[in-house]
């Protein structure tokens, strides 16, 4: 073995060392509630441990019926993780992604709030604030594409670039 192979193995070593720290320490936060206190830690976290965990481990079920259970109705039609768009779109990523499905009501009714917000400044974006922006649109890419809603992604992500100096 050379030396760039031999550098490469402890590079490779302590990359691993340093990611079971990190799970390890996501999983005692939450050894005793399943859960990260807050919609979007949560979310977060669920997109972590499904690098690692199959999708039938009690963490993610733990993780997934935790989220379900803090949707707030907006509505008859509508539902909610929050007033802030990105603990929606945080909330919708990591249970779509855990196996939710986008024809399940409770994620459609998100879906809805999210799209009623949508261009209500006549500008094509959410709020006029390009972090908000940037959420919905990762949910949207996730989301079963119509033609509609690629003409939201792309009047959305123009109003982006134009942001840019």
């Amino acid at each position: 073995m050379d030396n760039l192979e031999s550098n490469v193995n402890i590079i490779k070593e302590e990359i691993y060392r340093l990611i079971s720290k990190g799970y390890n320490w996501l999983f005692n936060l939450a050894i005793h509630s399943g859960h990260w206190e807050e919609v979007r830690s949560t979310a977060l976290v669920a997109l972590c441990l499904e690098l690692r965990e199959p999708i039938n481990s009690p963490w993610l079920e733990q993780v997934k019926k935790w989220l379900l259970e803090r949707q707030k109705p907006m509505g008859t039609d509508m539902a909610s993780w929050g007033e802030e768009l990105w603990d929606t779109s945080l909330a919708l990523i990591a249970l779509n992604r855990l196996g939710v499905s986008q024809q399940d009501s409770r994620y459609q009714r998100a879906m809805n709030w999210i799209m009623n917000l949508y261009n209500k400044n006549k500008r094509y974006n959410w709020h006029d604030e390009p972090w908000e922006t940037s959420w919905c649109l990762l949910v949207l890419l996730e989301t079963v594409t119509t033609q509609e809603t690629f003409k939201i992604i792309y009047n959305s992500l123009k109003w982006l670039m134009n942001l840019q100096d």
